[in-house]
């Protein structure tokens, strides 16, 4: 995560070699470690601009091909986040075959990641 709307997924591949810095002040970030299905993929980088749901709502952020997420992750997992006001309630996302693990709370944001259980 660049910004809550400026968002970047890195695909390691066949290797990685990654440096991090930053310049801007109060910079946040998720890392997220997810072996991808296959073996020697070719590296990649993908950037996405999202928006705020209107309404306070799970957004998602990255899946496999087939989830329609902005950022393809090489496996079968989705990852959203939250963007609510303190004291409401939500009902985690539902996608069918996929199961939630953990959830990461992050600076105040949740974040849950549903992994396909075969």
């Amino acid at each position: 995560m660049i910004s809550p709307s400026n968002l970047m997924l890195m695909n390691a591949g066949k290797s990685i070699f990654h440096e991090e810095t930053t310049q801007i002040i109060g910079a946040e970030a998720l890392q997220i470690f997810i072996l991808p299905e296959e073996k020697d993929l070719e590296p990649q980088v993908q950037f996405a601009e999202m928006t705020f749901p209107e309404v306070s709502d799970w957004r998602l952020i990255g899946g496999p091909t087939d989830s329609n997420a902005p950022l393809v992750i090489r496996q079968k997992v989705v990852i959203y986040d939250l963007h609510g006001k303190q004291g409401e309630s939500f009902t985690l996302p539902n996608m069918e075959g996929y199961t939630p693990i953990p959830e990461a709370l992050v600076t105040g944001r949740k974040y849950v990641v549903l992994k396909l259980l075969l």
